[in-house]
């Protein structure tokens, strides 16, 4: 399914967000606003693929654009013949765990994220 499809009022266009422009994927709303994206990394030579990040604008959330972007880029490696795809999320994000199992993702790994707790200064 396309992002169009998915609301019948975007469009699939290629943005800059990734190293190599042509890997990404971005949901257009009709007002030229980025509604969703996938940006994905392709590793030829291993046969692999990997989404990150995946996104969707909180003006255009619950509309299957985040499913539809992936999806979208899931075929295309399989066009480059990748036979396998990764992606990373943050663990609390459960909306987006149901998206990866709803395609057919199953967990593998669990890794873990660190924040500094205060803003960077000069002095840090």
């Amino acid at each position: 399914m396309s992002p169009r499809a998915a609301t019948g009022r975007l469009r699939v266009s290629r943005g800059t967000l990734a190293p190599d422009p042509g890997r990404e994927i971005v949901a257009v709303s009709h007002d030229g606003r980025i509604a969703g994206f996938a940006v994905t990394w392709f590793d030829a030579r291993n046969r692999v693929g990997h989404f990150e990040p995946v996104g969707t604008h909180r003006d255009f959330r619950r509309l299957g654009l985040a499913g539809a972007v992936t999806r979208h880029a899931m075929a295309e490696m399989r066009r480059y013949s990748l036979t396998t795809i990764t992606v990373n999320h943050n663990a609390e994000n459960i909306a987006a765990a149901q998206l990866y199992v709803s395609l057919g993702f199953i967990r593998r790994h669990e890794t873990f994220g660190y924040r500094r707790g205060e803003p960077l200064t000069p002095e840090t």
